[in-house]
């Protein structure tokens, strides 16, 4: 059964406009070990990067950055989702190949001009299939005033329940970690083939809520919700999200860091509304 699903993936990486026999032997068997059995090649690419020698393989459900050294693979799963575009520049005998994504760019160079031509009709043919591919709205200011007892209280916790809205019209709610800037957005880690992820790619309208037992505080937030494109921001957040944490005296990493669907991604939240209650002061009147 492996030895057909090495030779369809060689077939499949020949049809793509890779040439080199060598090459195609090589990776075919390393490519079956990554690839699902329903999972298809339609476009790829091999060339050099910054990195040294990679590969970017464009599939019916992803596509795959792959740096194979002899001591370990560089593996990156890129949602079609945050695709924003690709870009290609040749010359007589190679040309370059560059990816546009929301989580910045992948360039490899001295690409086989028949190849990257497939690679990137692939990927706008996959795109202009897909309705779900838009823009998405990332507000940069805050666009409403939270009083200093909220802000307070949202400063002095870090876990909340982030509520995204389906295709379908379905909600759904996830317990995460967040951080919150002096603008007042908020920043969420998640990866990009969760159901959150893929409900925000589609429809930015988001709910979130903090509460405080003890305290009998709450925080509804309204807002829109975007991925975050500036690098900066997102090492920031990445970091900070992602370390340990104690657990009933135990340090662990967080769940979100168990995560295996996609790649990480960091989503912006900013409010458009916001609902503080002290619902101890409340019940004491």
């Amino acid at each position: 059964m492996e030895e057909v699903k090495i030779e369809r993936i060689k077939q499949e990486l020949r049809e793509a406009g890779i040439v080199s026999r060598t090459l195609i032997s090589m990776e075919s068997k390393n490519l079956a070990k990554i690839l699902y059995d329903d999972e298809h090649i339609g476009g790829a690419v091999h060339g050099a990067y910054s990195g040294g020698l990679a590969w970017l393989i464009a599939t019916n459900k992803r596509i795959i950055f792959m740096d194979k050294k002899p001591l370990f693979n560089t593996i990156d799963e890129i949602s079609y989702d945050i695709v924003s575009g690709t870009k290609t520049t040749k010359t007589s005998l190679s040309g370059t190949v560059s990816l546009h994504t929301r989580m910045g760019d992948y360039t490899i160079n001295f690409v086989k001009n028949i190849s990257a031509k497939k690679f990137t009709e692939y990927i706008e043919e996959v795109r202009l299939g897909r309705p779900e591919f838009e823009k998405v709205h990332i507000i940069n200011d805050s666009t409403v005033n939270i009083d200093n007892e909220c802000l307070k209280f949202l400063r002095e916790h870090n876990l909340g329940v982030l509520s995204t809205i389906s295709r379908e019209g379905s909600i759904n709610g996830a317990t995460v970690y967040y951080l919150i800037d002096k603008d007042n957005s908020l920043y969420v880690l998640t990866k990009s083939e969760t159901e959150k992820g893929r409900n925000i790619l589609s429809n930015e309208q988001v709910g979130f809520t903090v509460y405080d037992e003890e305290k009998l505080q709450t925080a509804q937030i309204r807002g829109d919700a975007g991925v975050e494109t500036d690098r900066e921001i997102i090492n920031y957040v990445h970091e900070q999200l992602s370390k340990p944490r104690k657990y009933n005296s135990i340090i662990k990493h967080p769940p979100v860091t168990k995560l295996h669907e996609g790649m990480f991604i960091v989503i912006r939240i900013s409010p458009s509304q916001i609902k503080f209650h002290d619902f101890n002061n409340e019940l004491s009147l």
